[in-house]
């Protein structure tokens, strides 16, 4: 019985989670240009570590999808 209830907290806690993720997601400020902005400035910063430790390659290759992404972002995603 008591391994029900372990079970039965965990169903409730990973329920909780997903629907507060996805409110989180469906409110209108996270849909906005800014967030589009702010997933690109963190995109870069990892382009360039990956540039720093992989080399030129990597970085262009890493910055091509986050431009891509961004305009993604702002054409569809903010729609």
């Amino acid at each position: 019985m008591s391994k029900f209830i372990k079970n039965s907290a965990k169903k409730f806690v990973v329920v909780g989670l997903i629907l507060s993720l996805v409110i989180l997601f469906s409110s209108p400020g996270f849909a906005s240009k800014e967030a589009c902005e702010n997933a690109l400035i963190k995109c870069g910063v990892d382009a360039a570590i990956a540039g720093l430790i992989s080399g030129p390659q990597s970085f262009l290759a890493y910055a091509a999808g986050c431009l891509i992404g961004y305009s993604w972002c702002l054409k569809y995603y903010n729609a």
